[in-house]
């Protein structure tokens, strides 16, 4: 992937109970290549999935007064162009605001996120290949595919015995990696800790990854 790019991971949706083979049909259907995604039949795509903010029970405007007040708020910022918050707040009806959902191993601590609408989600995967000396090759080659459920929790095992093989080799105390100092090999190390536990959490929750370069 050339420098002046930029590789994010998303965390994809999940089949609806049921329905777990044709979604696996359409999604390589919607990823013909690694890189690639056709907009193939999204309406029934959606129509059996089950999207990331609503696994982490992100409160809707419209439906929990916690959104609904937030999209208040928002309204009094005049950065939009309603004409009433009636009007701001009907833009908005059904919106998940991931803002209020509190941290978890799903969603990257702000140095690690990507500037996106789904931001806090988002994990700037790009900086893994800065990690050559914890993670292989061959490991980094294939950070740009999306994945299915089932790959994406291996590629967290995957990179977290990266990480255990590195910490082991140094004497490095992983409690200790998440208070590292930018720069060195131990905030290298806390990156690959924080992608190891972004793929675990949502690989185990049935989702998938969706891999964008831009």
């Amino acid at each position: 992937m050339p420098r002046s790019m930029d590789l994010i991971w998303m965390p994809g949706p999940k089949p609806k109970p049921g329905f777990e083979l044709e979604f696996e049909d359409l999604w390589h259907k919607l990823h013909p290549r690694p890189g690639i995604f056709h907009a193939y039949d999204m309406s029934r795509f959606m129509e059996i999935t089950t999207t990331a903010a609503q696994t982490l029970q992100a409160p809707r405007v419209g439906f929990d007064s916690v959104a609904t007040d937030w999209a208040r708020r928002r309204f009094t910022t005049g950065l939009h162009d309603s004409p009433s918050q009636a009007h701001f707040l009907s833009q908005l009806h059904g919106f998940y605001v991931l803002e209020l959902v509190p941290l978890c191993d799903g969603i990257p601590p702000p140095s690690l996120r990507a500037s996106l609408p789904f931001r806090k989600l988002a994990f700037r995967a790009s900086f893994l290949y800065k990690c050559e000396e914890i993670l292989s090759r061959e490991l980094l080659l294939t950070m740009c595919k999306s994945r299915l459920q089932v790959p994406l929790r291996s590629l967290g095992a995957e990179l977290g015995e990266a990480a255990s093989r590195f910490a082991s080799c140094r004497g490095i105390n992983l409690q200790h990696v998440e208070d590292a100092a930018p720069g060195g090999s131990l905030a290298r190390l806390k990156i690959v800790l924080v992608a190891t536990r972004w793929c675990r959490f949502w690989g185990e929750r049935g989702h998938t990854l969706e891999a964008c370069i831009c």
